[in-house]
């Protein structure tokens, strides 16, 4: 999956937004759990550029009807990656590691 991060992304608001056919098609065939309900479901994350791993929460907001990935340390990831508004960023999740990988794709700046 790619998305190019929005400022609600990146603002320390602590949640990146995802659409939900993608996440429906990419991540919920391989994880246990249905994010749709309660808490959500807790989901390793690869940075594979930084060679980091991070718990993520993914969530279903109704009132978007969109996914969001609850980062409880975004402000932390988002610094320390240097992530902006329309950077491009991409997912793909490992099967043999149980893990969604994060890359950074496109930075604005380059």
């Amino acid at each position: 999956m790619k998305k190019v991060l929005t400022l609600s992304d990146v603002d320390g608001s602590f949640r990146l937004l995802l659409a939900k056919v993608l996440v429906q098609k990419h991540i919920l065939p391989h994880v246990m759990g249905n994010p749709e309900k309660g808490k959500g479901v807790e989901i390793n994350i690869w940075d594979v550029d930084t060679a980091l791993e991070h718990m993520l929460v993914l969530k279903f907001w109704t009132s978007s009807k969109c996914f969001v990935f609850a980062m409880n340390r975004a402000n932390d990831f988002v610094r320390r990656r240097d992530l902006e508004e329309k950077d491009q960023i991409g997912l793909r999740w490992d099967d043999e590691n149980f893990c969604l990988g994060f890359t950074l794709l496109k930075n604005k700046r380059t």
